[in-house]
This record gives structure tokens, C-alpha cells and sequence, in this order.
């Protein structure tokens, strides 16, 4: 089965577009007037629902995901480092084609197929809390990971797995709650727009490949925060 090639000039203009707004929102993160500082290590443990384009990305996915923050430049900014998991079973009619396995593998049958993206993410962001107790966090990282795919035919008992890196970015605005002034713990919330490109690393020039074009990413994560310092 031949892998479609990349269109350059779709991947060239997504690459200018994701620049340009990479520049903007890291330009508008260093330079808020608004911003607070930030004085405790904080970790985070969160749920994760991630929207992907159904046919260039895995579909919506569902995970976890841990955080951790950092304070740098006397609580000016803060260093963020991430790792998420995501991944989607489902089950549909379609081919199983693998060459150079019997015709009959081609036809038509019940397909299970799992999707998976793990990423680790690096970035910065600023705290631009709104009121006491409330911490919003303005954020834009850099991602690192890898895409994986695999199907099985329930029939013919024959499967293929595809997977490949993947490089991006994402940006977007994270939430804790404290329960009090002191409280170690509080309730977080997070959500982030962002644009992943398959590096197209497989080695392969002539097979099934499920991840060829840029997509764009949009995420909800639910979870709780701890904080190890004081915050005054």
C-alpha cells in the first residue's frame, strides 16, 4: 500500500502560521503588565480529553497527564514540564489489506483499532491571577513525543502498527483553585489550543501510514494541584 506523500505547501504555510503565533503568545506571556509572582513548586495530576482531527490525527482521546512548575526570575516567570498520555480504542467495518497476504485479508470486516499519543512538553509561562485564592496560569510549551496506531482484523486475525514522532507546540491557560490562603492542595483546570506535525521518521517509503499531515490539537484536563512552598 503506497503512503501518501506530504503536501509541502500545506505543512510550509502551517509552519509559518504556528511561528508567527507561537511569537505573538510568547511575547504577550514575558511582557504582561498583569502579572503576579509566582513563589511555590507546584505538581499536577489531571484527566485529559484531546481533541485531534478525526482523519490527519487520532481523533478524541482521553488520558492523564502530569505537570510540574517551577518558579524562575525571582517568580517573574515559571519553567513548565509536562508528560500526557492519550489513547482511543474503537471498533469499525473496513480492509485489512497486507501485502503480500492473501487477497482475502482485503475484505470487508470488523477492525479494532487503538490510537496513541504520548508527548513530553517544555515552556514558560506568567501568573495572571484574577483574585485572592485564584491562580491563572498563561502558558506556552514546546512538544516532543510519539504517535502510534494499531489495527486487527477480527476475521482474518492479521494487524498492523504504525507510529512516529512528532514535534509541536501548544499554548493556552491553566486554573487552580486553592481552598484556602495556605491550603497545600487546590482544584485545577486547564485548556490549550495547539498544532502537532508527524516527523515523518518512520523509515518507511512504502507503507501504511495513518500520520502524514499537521493537525491541530484542542484539550480540557481536570485534576488537583500541590504546592511545596510558601507562596507569600
Amino acid at each position: 500500500m503506497t503512503k501518501l506523500q506530504p503536501r509541502g505547501g500545506f505543512r510550509q504555510g502551517c509552519g509559518k502560521h504556528l511561528g508567527r503565533t507561537g511569537a505573538l503568545v510568547g511575547t504577550a506571556i514575558v511582557l504582561a503588565g498583569s502579572g503576579q509572582r509566582a513563589g511555590a513548586q507546584q505538581l499536577t495530576a489531571a484527566g485529559a480529553w484531546t481533541v485531534t482531527s478525526e482523519d490527519e490525527g487520532v481523533g478524541t482521546v482521553r488520558g492523564g497527564e502530569l505537570r510540574w512548575q517551577q518558579p524562575v526570575f525571582g517568580g517573574q516567570l515559571v519553567w513548565r514540564l509536562g508528560a500526557r498520555h492519550a489513547q482511543r480504542d474503537l471498533r469499525q467495518l473496513g480492509t485489512l489489506c497486507i501485502e503480500p497476504i492473501a487477497s482475502s485479508y482485503c475484505d470487508v470486516q470488523s477492525i479494532e483499532r487503538t490510537n496513541q499519543m504520548s508527548t513530553v512538553s517544555l515552556g514558560l509561562g506568567r501568573d495572571a491571577r484574577i483574585a485572592k485564592g485564584v491562580q491563572l496560569l498563561l502558558f506556552a510549551d514546546l512538544l516532543a513525543g510519539r504517535l502510534r496506531s494499531r489495527e486487527f482484523g477480527q476475521q482474518s486475525r492479521a494487524s498492523r502498527t504504525e507510529s512516529d514522532a512528532l514535534v509541536g507546540a501548544q499554548a493556552g491557560v491553566d486554573g487552580t483553585w486553592w481552598f484556602s490562603e495556605g491550603s497545600p492542595v487546590g482544584l485545577n483546570a486547564s485548556a490549550l489550543f495547539g498544532v502537532i506535525k508527524p516527523a515523518g521518521m518512520n523509515g518507511c517509503a512504502d507503507c501504511w501510514s495513518p500520520f502524514t499531515y499537521t493537525f491541530s490539537i484542542t484539550q480540557l484536563s481536570v485534576g488537583a494541584t500541590a504546592r511545596f512552598t510558601s507562596t507569600r
